[in-house]
């Protein structure tokens, strides 16, 4: 299974034809994680979305005493689960695959069990087409309850949501192994932290590229907004001799959409997500939609109720 990175012709208008109305569909035949579906449990739920192809990978978490989960939902069926053992990192944050990577965010619940702690949070990396873990993760000293990851040049770029903050990672090879330092911590792959940006707190993070190989970022808000809106920022960058990433400097916003939901259930603060559609692609610069997706908090007799917003 691999998504591919496309440059995304006019970007910013694909983005803003996307209509604020909300179209309900269903994800079913779910494999549901030990605890789940527990209609009123708002401690322990799904919390990031993305789409791969035909597939829909939605992460959460279940009890203190249960390993986080991601759902790999196939609507014509072969629906999996990937459980993720990250020893007391048990809440599974927003995520993104780029390639066959999926990365995700998972932060450490506190003594009572019913919230995290704001300091401690690793960031995760699945190879979907070998099915495994890769054995390197980033160590934080702050939230990670979104992740968002491209390819740029053959560089690996990785944005965190921490408080108040968007961070930013990169790495030339994602399956190097042993410890090096990253913002003062012990980091067992192979990305180093390059900036921090002041951002509101976002639940889904997602990088992409425009035609002119320039990166954006989308953001949806956290779990303490009632209200489904995403906005892009295009991301300035300091590049090296090599047309790589050196730095971050800025989010500048682009554009802007406030949704309306259509039903019960599916919320931004629970579970979304933006995926590119390509139509036509030249050169690996693409033509297509922009389709945001949300979910609502919990699988519930073995479905999931979903929006999706699209142009249409």
């Amino acid at each position: 299974m691999r998504s591919e990175i496309y440059k995304i012709k006019d970007i910013v208008g694909t983005f803003k034809s996307v209509k604020e109305k909300g179209k309900k569909f269903r994800l079913a035949n779910i494999d549901r994680a030990p605890g789940s579906g527990l209609s009123l449990d708002l401690v322990h739920h799904q919390q990031g979305l993305c789409r791969v192809n035909n597939y829909f990978f939605i992460s959460g978490s279940v009890t203190g005493s249960e390993l986080p989960y991601i759902y790999g939902i196939n609507a014509a069926g072969g629906n999996f689960t990937i459980y993720i053992n990250a020893n007391e990192y048990r809440h599974a944050g927003g995520l993104q695959v780029a390639e066959n990577i999926l990365a995700v965010g998972i932060e450490e619940y506190d003594k009572t069990g019913l919230s995290v702690y704001t300091d401690r949070s690793r960031i995760y990396f699945y190879d979907l087409e070998r099915n495994h873990l890769l054995p390197g993760y980033i160590q934080r000293k702050d939230l990670g309850s979104a992740v968002g990851i491209i390819r740029r040049n053959g560089q690996w770029i990785l944005a965190v949501r921490g408080k108040g903050s968007t961070e930013f990672y990169v790495s030339d090879d994602i399956t190097q192994t042993g410890t090096i330092s990253s913002d003062g911590l012990p980091t067992t792959c192979g990305f180093r932290k390059i900036s921090k940006i002041a951002t509101r707190d976002y639940q889904s993070i997602s990088l992409f590229l425009d035609e002119k190989n320039e990166l954006y970022m989308v953001g949806m808000p956290d779990g303490s907004s009632n209200h489904d809106k995403c906005w892009m920022f295009h991301l300035s960058v300091t590049l090296t001799t090599e047309d790589k990433v050196n730095t971050i400097n800025t989010a500048q916003e682009v554009a802007y959409k406030h949704f309306k939901r259509d039903g019960d259930g599916p919320r931004f603060k629970w579970a979304a997500g933006a995926y590119f559609d390509a139509k036509s692609i030249n050169d690996n610069i693409a033509n297509g939609d922009f389709i945001i997706y949300s979910a609502e908090a919990h699988v519930i007799n073995r479905e999931i109720r979903c929006n999706r917003f699209d142009r249409t």
